[in-house]
């Protein structure tokens, strides 16, 4: 007999929410998306969505929570140790959710939890970022433009779809660019 959802823990109909949620964000956009879709994708009413999650903004920022975790985890957990690797991982990795990360600016004034999401992404980035050029400067270098140019950096290559060269050369330069810029 099949399972009723009353039988299902409720980590893991929240989760089967955010999974599908986070495709349909993924293929259709915020704006594209409905609490009415997400629903049905999974089976359940509208209201049942609603049960878990207040608003469509909360769900998107579940389901960004969910990207930004997984992401990091798989990174933190992958044998690549050196900075600019890890940088590196989790763009390539990524790179079918951009839209959730350009769709992210829209809510961040309305939504304080897609605003701390955006905000922790950027901080694990800029850390990586930051880390991969400190290894090639003396540690008493001002890195504070460097960290202000690789967050503006991170922001272009998460928001866009355009790829004119692969991710690992475009970091590796912006790299390159900030140590000679901080030690000129």
């Amino acid at each position: 007999m099949p399972k009723n959802h009353r039988s299902i823990p409720r980590a893991e109909r929240v989760s089967t929410i955010v999974e599908a949620a986070t495709r349909r964000f993924m293929t259709d956009g915020y704006h594209g998306t409905s609490v009415s879709k997400v629903a049905s994708d999974v089976g359940i009413r509208p209201s049942a969505v609603h049960w878990y999650f207040a608003s469509k903004s909360d769900l998107f920022a579940a389901s960004l929570r969910s990207v930004v975790e997984e992401g990091i985890a798989a990174v933190e957990q992958s044998e690549w140790t050196k900075p600019e690797d890890q940088v590196v991982l989790f763009l390539t990795n990524r790179k079918p959710y951009r839209l959730l990360h350009f769709d992210s600016h829209d809510l961040l004034a309305e939504s304080p939890e897609v605003l701390r999401i955006h905000d922790e992404l950027h901080a694990w980035l800029d850390s990586r970022l930051m880390a991969a050029v400190q290894e090639r400067l003396p540690e008493a270098t001002d890195l504070d433009l460097a960290r202000d140019v690789g967050h503006i950096m991170f922001e272009g290559l998460l928001s866009t779809n355009k790829e004119s060269y692969p991710i690992d050369e475009v970091v590796r330069f912006v790299i390159n660019a900030l140590v000679g810029a901080a030690s000129g």
